[in-house]
């Protein structure tokens, strides 16, 4: 029982990964071969950054720096903060934490300009839990306290 179980666990879970992978290529090959206007460009290097950042953070960093340069271009404030908290995600699973924090910061000042409540609550939680990683317990505190206002 309990190998049927497991055969029957990793085989779902390879096949979402799979999935997962198909996906992604179907967005690059959008973004490479189709005449999309930048915001569209945007949303697809959001897109793919939300799909591979758990597994494949290197090439999620490329998009989130490809998906930056086109948003300063935009002057798109939330796109802005979107591919900066990308940019702390890759340094922290990469455990650069100081690194992760300034990037999470930069994110969290782009959502407090563009006025978008979503994105600065997971920004605070994500600079809690950055603290809290760092034994900065105050400080985490006060970030998680924020996310709940």
């Amino acid at each position: 029982m309990k190998r049927i179980f497991f055969v029957s666990f990793i085989s779902l879970w390879t096949n979402c990964l799979i999935c997962q992978v198909q996906n992604v290529d179907s967005l690059i090959n959008i973004l490479n071969t189709q005449e999309t206007g930048p915001r569209e460009q945007l949303s697809l290097y959001h897109q793919i950054c939300d799909e591979i950042a758990f597994y494949d953070p290197e090439r999620m960093m490329q998009y989130a720096k490809k998906g930056l340069i086109l948003a300063q271009k935009e002057k798109d404030l939330l796109m802005l903060s979107l591919f900066n908290e990308y940019l702390g995600f890759y340094y922290s699973f990469t455990h650069k934490e100081d690194s992760a924090i300034v990037s999470f910061e930069r994110a969290l000042d782009l959502a407090l300009k563009a006025k978008d409540i979503t994105q600065e609550t997971k920004l605070y939680v994500n600079l809690g839990a950055m603290n809290q990683s760092n034994n900065n317990l105050i400080k985490a505190l006060d970030y998680y306290m924020k996310a709940l206002d």
